[in-house]
């Protein structure tokens, strides 16, 4: 009733909708807002954790407001299933490549449609997760790996890779089923008060285990499961692309002399882009859009001989 009073041009603020509603009035009740702006040019705010009230809207109405460690983060211009997975939605039956970023997702797709498999095609999506690699880590590689969940893989950039040699007084070589795995039946019992130890060493970063307990102390013996479940699903399932970064990578595949000086000052390859998308359009008010298209037509240079192709091919034959 107050929606159908509201003056012309109003701002509408609606909170969680779908509490009240059962599922199939959300759909009415989407499409009578929808209706609604149409005509009175209402401008309408809502909050929601439903996939319904979401659901075809396009990626600019679509806002992420979530909590990492103590900062509160909004990522704009995401699809509602990217959304929704970082909400906690279910994994579907698919293969699933989770990456860092959108730039990730579109060179890992590129070479899927590149490969042109049918079983490829069919069975694997790929999806980025926002908030970068720390928040990946704690919020969702721990979950899933506590879950043992087993049809999913991530691919996180080469500069989380870590070199086990280099930390050998931690995570020692016979604890390796090769160079560049740790298997945690390899660690003996005798050696369960290193496992947090270790877990640090692999990720570069502490990682609390959600165990019960009581009185303040966690369960001793189920948190060590949890370590240990996190190390095998730590070797198995995640990966890392063959470059520290995407954006470096194309930056050094597309070779633009006039820009070569910035990828040695900004080794990210992000200031290259910034500056070549600027000189491309002629202008300097650029969006991350214009960016992201620059970016675009470099992946098309990526060869299917290169190994930089032939890794991303391997890694995901790995899946099935």
């Amino acid at each position: 009733n107050d929606i159908l009073k509201a003056p012309n041009n109003s701002l509408l603020l609606i909170d969680e909708p779908e509490i009240s509603l059962h599922p199939s009035a959300i759909y009415r009740f989407k499409h009578f807002l929808l209706k609604q702006c149409l005509e009175k040019n209402h401008q309408i705010i809502i909050t929601t954790h439903s996939t319904q009230i979401v659901r075809d809207f396009p990626r600019e109405a679509i806002k992420l407001i979530s909590k990492i460690d103590n900062e509160i983060k909004i990522i704009e211009n995401i699809d509602f299933q990217d959304a929704f997975y970082e909400l906690g939605d279910k994994i579907y039956d698919k293969k699933m490549v989770f990456v860092e970023d959108k730039l990730a997702k579109y060179i890992v797709d590129f070479i899927i449609k590149k490969e042109n498999r049918q079983n490829w095609n069919n069975n694997i999506e790929v999806r980025y997760l926002p908030g970068g690699a720390e928040n990946i880590i704690k919020n969702h590689i721990m979950s899933l790996a506590l879950q043992e969940q087993d049809n999913c893989l991530f691919l996180l950039d080469g500069d989380k890779k870590v070199d086990y040699s280099q930390h050998s007084s931690i995570i020692k070589f016979e604890y390796l089923s090769d160079k560049e795995k740790v298997e945690s039946s390899k660690i003996p019992k005798s050696d369960n008060q290193a496992l947090d130890d270790i877990i640090k060493e692999m990720t570069g970063m502490n990682i609390h285990m959600n165990v019960s307990g009581s009185k303040g102390k966690s369960n001793e013996n189920e948190l060590i499961e949890a370590q240990r479940k996190f190390i095998d699903f730590w070797g198995n399932k995640v990966k890392f692309l063959p470059v520290d970064t995407p954006e470096k990578f194309l930056a050094e595949l597309d070779n633009d002399k006039q820009f070569l000086g910035l990828i040695q000052e900004d080794k990210s390859g992000k200031k290259y882009f910034s500056k070549k998308t600027e000189a491309s359009l002629g202008i300097e008010d650029i969006t991350s859009e214009d960016i992201f298209a620059e970016q675009k037509r470099v992946v098309s240079k990526i060869n299917e001989e290169s190994n930089f192709y032939k890794n991303i091919v391997a890694i995901l034959e790995g899946l099935f």
